[in-house]
């Protein structure tokens, strides 16, 4: 692979929005001064190719990528259809190749870089080598795309570093550390490119991480596909060439995929997930699931806060079932680094000591009776907890990733609730848009909490509950109308 040499140090990086309706006057500027006369038809056909409401479910230019051996665009030197047939892996950015020659006769290369997992990695930016010149037009004004990228690129050309060879040429990668983003952007990708069809039988896949299992047995379709796996279980480093390298992304969980995950979780259930999922079913009554975090961004005083709640809902409904769910060890946690599993070691027990605490509290304040459950997924794996998760009635989560175990793979009512920042009020509707036809969960008041000053980084989002006797009743109230909603359903059904 050919690449003119640039000089990382100097890159001019300009930035521009697609969405808005002044951006010719920019682009005929900039197609000017970098010599590409067709700028503007190539940033309208991304534009259009990017603004599909499917492409929620998956980008569309990484279907047609994967169905025809090659990324195909509209040429911003010619104007004329080009195709990439190889790119380089700088990290989790993919920088694909073209090659053309201009009115000149002159070879000129450049480059088109996919970039965020969270947005299903859109074409986010257009890099020139000749020209020292970086073009980004990246969603919401993020900048993902940077020099040091390049620079990384530059030093992994002039080392010649090949790190990786496949013998198959077009390679999926994928195997993001953290479960959420493996569902909700990467295996809904798959799921979208599977029934699409657009899969071809030498395309081969190259995952770090497993989170949620080994991707043959969650997508059987791919017991044949190539299926390649990073020595021990480390995300892909430095750069990659040799091959069409291609991120797959979605940003929305298609519902076929939440019913493939729970499928597969209940499946895989362990014996004692088994357990606790039969002691749900025959206590028939409400399933409640309450979530425990001890990291940052939790409840500090969630042990008292929880308890309390716990024991209000066990005076109000004589059969109910309550579930503590605390953090979930990833299916593959045992291939991660020492370091890595150290941490997943080392959370799971702070977290099951803390649900111990409040299930020992809940029981010295209330005596259950035969009709009431109390359990915990405290340590267990992340599938047995979505497994358990299938039985709940509604939820009370921490914002964020505690709350798609069971969100994004059960889709029952809930609550949130999180630190008293900027965007609290919009996480109801954030967390319902990652599903199709999910259910938003409700907000709890930032009203009812404050934050917690702290002079360590790590734990400048925690809060603390101002009038927990309030929040209690709040809760109960809500839970007492998902009771109801539940009940009716079911009579209807």
């Amino acid at each position: 692979m050919l690449v003119p040499i640039f000089n990382p140090e100097r890159i001019q990086i300009d930035a521009i929005d697609l969405s808005v309706s002044d951006r010719d006057a920019r682009t005929d500027a900039m197609a000017g001064a970098h010599g590409l006369p067709y700028l503007g038809q190539f940033l309208a056909e991304i534009a259009r190719m990017q603004s599909e409401e499917g492409d929620r479910f998956g980008r569309r230019y990484q279907r047609e990528t994967l169905a025809s051996d090659g990324l195909g665009l509209v040429s911003p030197l010619s104007g004329e259809p080009v195709v990439a047939k190889e790119s380089l892996a700088v990290g989790s950015k993919k920088f694909f190749r073209f090659a053309e020659t201009n009115n000149s006769g002159e070879h000129a290369t450049y480059f088109v870089i996919s970039s965020r997992v969270h947005f299903g990695f859109p074409l986010a930016a257009l890099f020139v080598p000749t020209e020292n010149w970086l073009l980004i037009w990246e969603p919401e004004g993020k900048r993902a795309v940077g020099a040091h990228h390049l620079q990384a690129l530059a030093q992994a050309l002039a080392q010649d570093e090949l790190p990786l060879r496949l013998p198959i040429r077009t390679v999926i990668t994928m195997g993001h550390v953290n479960f959420a983003h493996h569902l909700w952007n990467e295996l809904s990708a798959l799921e979208t490119i599977i029934q699409s069809g657009s899969l071809r039988a030498d395309t081969s896949i190259l995952v770090a991480r497993e989170t949620l299992g080994p991707l043959e047995q969650i997508f059987p379709e791919l017991k044949n596909q190539p299926i390649y796996r990073v020595g021990d279980n480390k995300p892909p480093g430095g750069v990659r060439r040799g091959a069409l390298f291609l991120n797959v992304g979605a940003s929305r969980i298609p519902q076929s995929m939440r019913r493939r995950i729970a499928e597969f979780a209940l499946n895989k259930a362990s014996a004692a997930a088994r357990a606790i999922i039969a002691a749900l079913k025959r206590n028939a009554g409400p399933a409640f699931w309450i979530s425990v975090r001890t990291q940052d961004r939790t409840l500090v005083d969630q042990r008292e806060t929880f308890a309390r709640i716990a024991g209000q809902l066990l005076n109000e409904h004589e059969r109910c079932s309550i579930v503590f769910d605390g953090f979930s060890l990833p299916e593959d946690w045992k291939r991660a680094g020492d370091e890595m599993q150290d941490f997943y070691r080392n959370t799971a027990a702070a977290t099951q000591e803390e649900c111990a605490a409040i299930i020992a509290a809940v029981k010295s304040s209330v005596t259950l009776s035969p009709s009431q459950v109390i359990a915990t997924t405290a340590g267990m794996g992340l599938l047995d907890s979505i497994a358990i998760a299938q039985s709940a009635t509604a939820y009370l989560c921490h914002s964020g990733t505690v709350q798609h175990k069971i969100g994004w793979t059960a889709n029952v009512p809930g609550m949130v609730h999180g630190h008293r920042g900027p965007h609290i009020d919009d996480l109801g509707l954030w967390h319902s848009q990652k599903l199709e036809d999910g259910i938003a969960p409700v907000v709890v008041p930032k009203a009812f909490f404050q934050n917690v000053i702290s002079r360590v980084e790590k734990r400048r989002h925690d809060y603390e509950s101002i009038d927990p006797e309030t929040f209690t009743r709040f809760v109960a109230e809500y839970f007492r109308s998902c009771v109801s909603l539940a009940g009716q359903k079911s009579q209807m059904a």
